[in-house]
């Protein structure tokens, strides 16, 4: 797969994504509940680097009194190590899809959150040692009320093998 085709399916992908553990902020929270303990990687190699795709079913759900508002972009996720948990993955999506979703006072909605990356090649994540079986927490970004802050829900740890 060519390095504009990884771009456009991880810009797709993540088009659908989800949320983390609760979080309460002016009225609002954010609950994340994963589908599964477990996830599997895909690994895809291109022209120059290796990428992997993990998809991670998930239901997010607003258990406050107020609507709140969930970066449409989806998660990014955290991975853990000797050192404790540590950013693995960003979302790739900030300039293609901007903006949010909103959730009002106990919707929940159902999600597939595709984490993605790459392990060789530049930018690599150095902490992951090329290998990306793990335990990772996915980490939503949402807001409630008027401000303007965003507040971050983190999902349980799950497991992502290869």
């Amino acid at each position: 797969m060519s390095r504009s085709g990884v771009a456009v399916v991880l810009a797709a992908c993540a088009a659908l994504a989800g949320c983390g553990e609760p979080t309460a902020a002016r009225g609002g929270s954010l609950v994340v509940a994963m589908a599964a303990p477990t996830a599997a990687a895909t690994r895809y190699p291109s022209d120059n680097a290796e990428w992997v795709l993990v998809p991670v079913d998930v239901t997010l759900r607003n258990a406050g009194t107020s609507t709140i508002r969930v970066e449409s972009c989806g998660p990014t996720a955290e991975h853990e190590s000797s050192a404790g948990w540590q950013a693995a993955l960003g979302v790739l999506c900030d300039a293609v899809i901007p903006g949010y979703f909103q959730m009002t006072p106990g919707s929940e909605r159902t999600l597939t959150a595709h984490l993605a990356g790459h392990l060789s090649g530049p930018g690599a994540p150095q902490q992951l040692d090329q290998v990306f079986a793990g335990r990772y927490r996915l980490v939503y970004r949402y807001g409630a009320g008027d401000t303007r802050i965003l507040l971050e829900a983190r999902s349980a740890p799950f497991d992502v093998t290869e």
